[in-house]
């Protein structure tokens, strides 16, 4: 009973207090710190009676409100504890109990949401326009009030309780059926975006196939010009031997002709000498021929002297003969020379021909050579187009890529479009839970309003025996006892549906989430329960579900939002290839270097003809309207991003079993 009229007495103060702070004109910053030294008062957090000192980081650059705060620190405790203040740059935010984050930095709510996800750490904000991420938000209203606004499930994420009479102080809840009808018409701009995508992908495939084919072409017309020109230049190398060879046969030709040269001027020389000899001895010869005339003519008169004249003759006629043999010999050596001249010219002539033909040669490898310049130009021209095609190819896979994102993405919200109805269903009912234990709760409240008016008049300067005995009349008349206990199970029941919610609304969160950059360290585990939550309403009533996981299985570095994406395709198919009743078995083991996961059905397997293009884009089985072929594909692409495998085995009528192999840390 006593915890009771406690119970009643903080919902009367914080009744008083809230139409004070409404009736002050408190500044701003005052405004902006009351409500977070109040906030603290309804949020329970988890081992709270451990907690020796609440922390508390300001994330503003507004003095007034840091000061402000510190007073209330030296002067005030929270649940009977004290707390201290922190401002500045920090390098962890995991050791704060509450979080202000004022508009000025409020960019930077994200990342911060981000590192302290799940963890008991409230986060308030200041002007924070979205509301799927905000957990208690402070915003002008229209009329320049300061209130605040609670999205309930993201606080319940962070292991937080939150008391419902916080909104007793002004504020309001975030109305989630809203932000749900604003997300399906996202969805719809996005899958027509996803059909405009389709379609320019479709475009941009078809100019690829024809750059492909034209480079194709243009390589094969290269490869035959290179063995031309490789032919060419064995050509071009024979000739230029031939060309060396002759070069020398002339060259010795050359030095042999300038030999003859020589000797021919040397025998002409020693030619002319001897003719100038045998002239002399010819007109030696003619004198003594006249000589001989007048001595015949005088030979009867001198016998003797004829006879001395006769030896004198034979004398002379022995030097006639010796300079006839000499005269017969210059004209063997005119004949040689003759000869020699004759053969010189003949090898001359031949050398000259040798040059005509080399000259003809040296003419046809320069045309050679202006074809080979013509070629050298025509590859550069070539070269220029392929270098030209290559940019516009490596611009193509650019886009391509692009492409490719928008197409997960949009595969991404393709995907959670069809989940939509079976997570509504899946919604509905934590929510009827905590629709229905409200208004159970405003019943029982109804019930106690007597008691708590009398309470009301509880005075301590006079005498409450009346006041009293009115109450315990009340609490006999009425139910009270089983009030109090129908009061606690309904707050169970809301809590459960709470849980619940929070639980579908963070598969929903992992699974559309855009992952970052740079690889986070996950339990792969939470990824497949995720993906099992999504589907629930798809499988429930056909299909069981079996995990055989391995329960020291390690963290590994991934990109969980594509890993979520990639089993809600995989687990999706299973469920879609169970026609009747079945069940699904998904299994995870390690080692020290790898994962291990299974995801085997027994639905009706996957023909063996075409099991080879299940991974291929727009490749599907299911009917028109059912599917678009991307799931596995894009499945692939996500394990291979990974550097991870992904191979199937399947027989016709017994089912498919799909293993995954994914490192347990990335090699950059």
């Amino acid at each position: 009973m006593h915890s009771y009229c406690k119970y009643l007495f903080w919902i009367f103060f914080l009744s008083f207090f809230s139409n004070n702070l409404k009736a002050q004109s408190l500044e701003r910053h005052q405004t902006i710190c009351a409500y977070l030294f109040n906030f603290t008062k309804h949020i329970k957090w988890p081992n709270e009676n451990e907690i020796k000192e609440f922390k508390i980081y300001l994330y503003t650059d507004n003095s007034d409100i840091k000061s402000e705060m510190e007073k209330i620190s030296k002067t005030s405790k929270i649940k009977g504890k004290p707390f201290s203040i922190t401002t500045g740059k920090i390098t962890s935010y995991t050791n704060f109990h509450l979080i202000f984050i004022s508009e000025n930095f409020i960019h930077q709510f994200l990342e911060i949401f981000d590192k302290i996800e799940s963890l008991p750490v409230l986060l308030v904000s200041e002007n924070f326009k979205d509301q799927k991420s905000a957990m208690i938000n402070l915003y002008d209203s229209e009329n320049k009030k300061l209130l605040f606004e609670i999205n309930k499930s993201n606080i319940i994420n962070q292991t937080l309780t939150i008391d419902d009479e916080i909104l007793l102080l002004g504020g309001s809840v975030i109305d989630v059926a809203k932000l749900y009808k604003d997300s399906q018409r996202n969805l719809k701009i996005i899958e027509q975006k996803l059909k405009e995508n389709e379609s320019k992908l479709e475009s941009v495939n078809k100019m690829l196939t024809k750059i492909q084919a034209e480079i194709k072409t243009q390589s094969l017309l290269s490869e035959q010009q290179q063995k031309t020109i490789d032919l060419q230049k064995g050509e071009i190398q024979q000739q230029e031997l031939q060309t060396e060879n002759q070069k020398s046969v002339i060259q010795n030709q050359t030095q042999l002709l300038n030999q003859l040269q020589a000797t021919k001027e040397e025998q002409l020389q020693k030619l002319s000498f001897a003719e100038k000899e045998l002239s002399e001895q010819l007109k030696e010869l003619e004198k003594g021929n006249i000589k001989l005339k007048q001595q015949q003519a005088e030979n009867l008169k001198m016998d003797s002297i004829l006879q001395q004249k006769t030896d004198l003759l034979d004398q002379q006629g022995q030097t006639i003969n010796r300079q006839r043999q000499i005269m017969f010999l210059f004209i063997a050596i005119i004949v040689l020379s003759g000869i020699l001249v004759t053969v010189i010219l003949i090898g001359y002539r031949r050398n000259k021909r040798k040059n005509r033909l080399l000259l003809t040669q040296k003419n046809h490898i320069e045309e050679i050579n202006g074809q080979l310049k013509n070629s050298n130009l025509q590859l550069q021209f070539i070269n220029s187009e392929l270098n030209n095609k290559n940019e516009e190819i490596s611009v193509t896979l650019e886009r391509l890529k692009e492409t490719q994102s928008q197409l997960l993405q949009a595969e991404k919200m393709a995907s959670l479009g069809v989940l939509t109805a079976g997570i509504a269903h899946e919604v509905n009912n934590p929510i009827n839970f905590v629709y229905a234990g409200v208004n159970s709760l405003k019943k029982d409240y109804n019930d106690l309003i007597p008691i708590l008016e009398e309470i009301k008049k509880l005075n301590a300067n006079t005498n409450n025996e009346n006041s009293i005995k009115k109450i315990i009349e009340l609490k006999n008349s009425s139910d009270f006892i089983e009030v109090l206990e129908a009061i606690g199970q309904t707050i169970d029941d809301i809590k459960l549906g709470a849980v619940r919610t929070a639980e579908i609304i963070k598969g929903l969160r992992n699974f559309s989430r855009i992952d970052k950059e740079d690889w986070q360290v996950f339990d792969i585990h939470d990824c497949i329960n995720d993906a099992i939550i999504l589907l629930k309403n798809k499988y429930k009533h056909h299909v069981e579900i079996i995990r055989d996981f391995d329960k020291n299985l390690p963290t590994i570095e991934c990109f969980p939002g594509k890993l979520n994406q990639a089993f809600v395709n995989i687990i999706s198919n299973a469920v879609d290839a169970i026609e009747k009743k079945g069940q699904i078995i998904i299994t995870t083991q390690h080692n020290s270097e790898n994962i291990y996961l299974k995801f085997k059905d027994n639905g009706k397997g996957i023909p063996e003809d075409i099991q080879n293009k299940i991974f291929d884009p727009f490749f599907t089985t299911k009917k028109v309207g059912k599917g678009q072929g991307l799931g596995l594909a894009i499945t692939y692409g996500i394990i291979e991003e990974h550097k991870g495998k992904i191979n199937l085995i399947s027989d016709i009528g017994k089912g498919t079993e799909f293993s995954i192999v994914l490192p347990v840390k990335q090699k950059i």
